[in-house]
């Protein structure tokens, strides 16, 4: 085609690969250094593309009080790691407008090389940050400089009179991504990487030389202290410059016990006496010294597990000779006296705990929440500069709906996101999270993962079972649904998946009946006892029958005097029956899969009544306020 200053190029881009990334993660930090990462990449390429080639990008756009990517670029990675309340997805698409066809070609052939550069800057950075072993630090900010992410890009000179460009190319785009070429990967015969489980962890090639370094590491005080990586733990360079990047100075951000025990500790807060003793607490913490936790993070020790274990390890460690075995100690002696400052610790935990009373326990369980728009890449294809629109009024009104609840973002950009929820709020979240998404979209719908889990479970491993509830509720026909996976620290899992709207309003309406007093605690579990045993055919047969008897069972486990709970006046009575909404229960043919699906509701009923309690904060809380880091 001949060449012309009124030729249009098609393109679009994106990063490779984005779940793998971000998951492989241990700590809350690995997730936020992830996701900042990869933003910041974004951020780049699309500051060339305005620069450079003066392209229409039709998605994404930058958020409010932003004109330019280039505004965003500058931030650099920092930036991005310090700033959680937008992140850019991880596809881009546009047009270039009066730029031969190769000429494109030739600079879409260079963005590999600034994700590169991208990526050795932030290895540079990786070398500043403190705490770390200096034979670690060498070995992971040098050697091998090549990098986790890859561009996947497509360009299309738009043919005379053509009115589907971006439609063309986004199929093409996906064409490339599934056909793209898989990389060898030349290991060798040591211990691989904890934390993505691909690539082998770093130290000599030598088994034995390898065992050896990595024994070594372990008894290094600031390892043992866990300052920036935890004894045992084994990473690549890529996932140890994740780590450290994460540790950049003046960066800061909450762990999952951060995030579980928030609202407990807002709630301890509304007391004068409470917060006092809640203060003192803290402060012996911070005096203590010498635990096997980073000083900066005591939430854990809020947890008597935790504390109880943190007692047992110090005085195991006490009781071991410098010598045992004819091996030297696998860890330093602890400061004198450790045990017994960590013992007069938990005295004033179990008072507090005593004081709090109708309060309860924190919680032990956090939640990771992912969503994302259904069929958004149709509208984007239809009508970009509404689609683009859409997603900025979602941004804009998310990011108060988020801090209302408690939660702390990952990864907000676009359509999706990636959030901490304290569980005492993530029900309302959602809805507040699926409430947003109405107001600001028109003709789409929105799907959401959720994964309640312990928060000393693997951070990516619940991220992922996050996103395996987000694909069971998109499996749903026409999607729009919420599936919730419970992860305990005994070892069961269950998963309850529906459409937004009857059966989640019953389901937290259940846990509110329960946790007032409204409901017995019971209640769920003798509902279930009676429907269990039914056969199939009793469903088709004696619906009207079934919904009777559970109406019984739902009115005899109905107290007339609610207790008040956590410090609340008790509700007046009322109908739990009709705030169930019973009568509606059951209309249609509920299905053959429907016992499966009513006991994990129901599981799900006891569980959040059990372990969560209400939300009692008079105020919406704030997400953990940043910390100093402690250093060497």
């Amino acid at each position: 085609m001949p060449e012309s200053l009124s030729a249009v190029v098609d393109w679009s881009i994106g990063l490779v690969p984005v779940q793998d990334w971000i998951t492989a993660a241990r700590r809350s930090r690995d997730l936020r250094a992830g996701s900042a990462y990869l933003s910041w990449i974004m951020a780049t390429l699309l500051s060339r593309l305005e620069k450079e080639t003066s392209a229409d990008i039709a998605v994404p756009r930058p958020p409010q009080g932003i004109e330019t990517f280039q505004e965003m670029a500058d931030k650099r990675f920092r930036g991005f790691l310090a700033d959680a309340d937008y992140s850019i997805p991880n596809r881009a698409s546009g047009s270039i407008t009066g730029m031969p066809f190769d000429k494109a070609r030739a600079f879409f052939g260079t963005l590999q090389s600034t994700v590169d550069s991208c990526w050795t800057s932030l290895r540079t950075e990786a070398r500043d940050v403190p705490g770390v072993p200096r034979k670690l630090r060498e070995l992971l900010t040098s050697g091998d400089s090549r990098g986790p992410i890859h561009v996947v890009w497509v360009a299309r000179e738009r043919l005379a009179g053509e009115k589907e460009g971006l439609a063309l190319v986004d199929r093409l785009y996906s064409a490339v991504k599934r056909t793209r070429p898989v990389q060898p990967h030349l290991g060798h015969s040591v211990g691989k990487c904890g934390q993505c489980g691909r690539n082998e962890a770093i130290g000599p090639r030598d088994w034995k030389e390898w065992r050896e370094f990595h024994q070594g590491l372990s008894r290094d005080r600031l390892v043992v202290n866990q300052l920036r990586f935890d004894p045992g733990e084994r990473f690549c360079a890529v996932c140890g410059v994740k780590r450290l990047a994460g540790y950049l100075p003046n960066v800061s951000f909450p762990s999952t016990s951060d995030v579980a025990v928030s609202r407990w500790k807002a709630a301890l807060q509304l007391d004068p006496d409470l917060y006092r003793r809640l203060d003192d607490f803290d402060k012996k913490a911070r005096e203590i010294g010498g635990i096997s936790e980073d000083a900066s993070d005591r939430s854990p020790l809020l947890y008597k597990r935790t504390l109880d274990r943190r007692i047992l390890d110090a005085q195991n460690a006490m009781n071991v000779p410098e010598e045992a075995g004819g091996e030297k100690r696998s860890a330093p002696t602890p400061s004198p006296g450790l045990p017994e400052r960590l013992e007069g610790l938990r005295g004033t935990l179990v008072g507090l705990y005593t004081a709090a009373g109708n309060k309860g326990l924190p919680s032990n369980y956090v939640a990771a929440v992912t969503f994302d728009g259904d069929n958004m890449g149709r509208q984007v294809r239809q009508d970009p500069a509404a689609a683009a629109s859409s997603m900025r009024r979602f941004a804009d009104g998310l990011s108060e709906s988020i801090k209302s609840h408690g939660a702390t973002a990952f990864y907000l950009g676009g359509d999706e996101g990636l959030l901490l929820s304290p569980i005492e709020t993530v029900m309302n979240l959602a809805d507040g999270i699926h409430e947003s998404w109405t107001q600001a979209t028109t003709g789409t719908t929105l799907s959401m993962g959720i994964c309640i889990f312990d928060r000393e479970q693997p951070l990516g491993q619940a991220i992922q079972t996050a996103r395996e509830a987000l694909h069971a509720a998109k499996r749903l026909k026409e999607k729009d649904a919420l599936s919730v996976t419970v992860r305990t620290a005994s070892g069961s899992e269950w998963r309850t998946t529906a459409k937004w709207g009857a059966t989640w309003t019953r389901i937290r309406t259940a846990i509110e009946l329960i946790q007032a007093g409204t409901l017995a605690a019971g209640w769920a579990h003798d509902v279930e006892a009676l429907m269990k045993p039914l056969p199939r055919q009793a469903w088709v047969d004696s619906r009207d029958a079934i919904r009777v008897e559970v109406e019984r069972i739902t009115r005899r486990r109905t107290s007339k005097d609610p207790r008040p709970h956590a410090g609340r006046p008790a509700p007046a009575t009322a109908d739990a029956w009709s705030r169930l909404d019973g009568a509606s229960w059951w209309l249609d043919d509920p299905g053959p899969d429907l016992m499966e699906s009513l006991s994990n509701q129901l599981h799900l009923v006891s569980f959040l009544a059990r372990e969560s309690g209400p939300d009692t904060t008079a105020s919406p809380a704030e997400p953990p306020e940043p910390k100093d880091e402690k250093e060497p």
